[in-house]
């Protein structure tokens, strides 16, 4: 059964066998279609790129893809190992791969003792310790938005996306899906303008039920979110569909959203062209948030808020590097 490997992410005609059941599956096919709606675009390209890559691996390797032996899997582990893929990357590959045997009527080999040993092995080889990027703290972003040339049209853009990505805490796929008509103008309690930011879906939210982000007036007018908003909009003259958009080289704003990985390019070129040579991504404006947020001494329900993270223990891990420097017994025994 096809859940991930349609459209862009078919696999190559080198890369399957004529017996894989999933390439004959019907579009009419309603399980099928009910399961691939069950995870998040992202997740779906990324479970299609991890199987594209175990089935050109069996292929090479001339072991069968469709169904995989315990031991097939276990050998793919340490190629992947050896390849010097991180642990998230081998445990999302199991996850595709066991999605795609389950959902194809095959045992699910993932679960075997055999592959569970290759994956402990695997995790005390490599480490499970994640690599993070640099967090936007607020004089890089101040000293990148210095840099924007505000009167282009691409500046206009870069100047709001950045601002609202780091006050709003959004990932990268969440900017990217904001529509015009998820900004509501409103007032802070102070009286200064602010806008409600509408978030229908998220990565955590993938069912919908929505979540309503503040963003509020800056007393810095270069770091002023709503500002930057306000005129990004009205200088790219629209009301309704994508918020954030591709821009021509002219100067003309198309009606085609950006995508996810637009944002991350649009951090790291505009960190690039203010000199700024830390490592960032566009993961850095949600982490940088939250890194203000925590020296501010904001409390953790406040952040959650902002952040719409679950788990408090996923939020404290952006806050224990803070806690490291600021909040800890060995400072000043020496």
């Amino acid at each position: 059964m096809n859940l991930f490997l349609k459209g862009e992410g078919a696999l190559s005609k080198d890369y399957y066998a004529a017996d894989v059941p999933f390439i004959r599956e019907s579009s009419e096919n309603t399980v099928g279609r009910l399961l691939s709606a069950a995870a998040a675009a992202n997740t779906k390209r990324a479970y299609s790129s991890r199987l594209r890559t175990f089935a050109a691996w069996c292929s090479a390797a001339k072991l069968s893809f469709s169904p995989a032996a315990p031991s097939t899997v276990a050998l793919f582990i340490g190629y992947l190992v050896n390849s010097g893929k991180s642990c998230s990357t081998i445990q999302q590959s199991l996850a595709a791969i066991s999605l795609y045997l389950s959902a194809s009527g095959y045992e699910d080999s993932t679960k075997d003792e055999l592959v569970k040993r290759a994956v402990k092995g695997a995790r005390r080889t490599i480490g499970v310790a994640p690599a993070k990027k640099h967090p936007m703290r607020v004089p890089v972003l101040e000293a990148i938005i210095n840099a924007i040339d505000r009167g282009a049209m691409t500046g206009l853009r870069d100047a709001a996306l950045l601002l609202t990505g780091f006050a709003g805490a959004f990932r990268r796929s969440e900017l990217a899906g904001l529509d015009v008509g998820d900004i509501y103008p409103t007032t802070a309690g102070d009286g200064r303008p602010a806008y409600e930011i509408y978030l229908r879906r998220s990565k955590t939210d993938q069912e919908g039920r929505g979540q309503i982000k503040g963003l509020f007036s800056a007393v810095n007018s270069v770091l002023c979110p709503v500002s930057a908003l306000r005129e990004y909009i009205a200088g790219c003259g629209i009301s309704e569909g994508p918020l954030f958009r591709q821009i021509r080289k002219g100067g003309r704003s198309t009606e085609l959203r950006i995508s996810d990985k637009s944002v991350a390019l649009i951090v790291k070129s505009r960190a690039k062209n203010a000199g700024v040579e830390l490592d960032l991504s566009g993961h850095s404006l949600r982490s940088g948030f939250i890194t203000a947020a925590a020296e501010a001494g904001k409390t953790e329900r406040s952040i959650q808020n902002q952040t719409g993270h679950r788990s408090v223990a996923t939020l404290r891990g952006y806050i224990q590097r803070i806690d490291a420097l600021q909040d800890n017994a060995a400072a000043g025994l020496l």
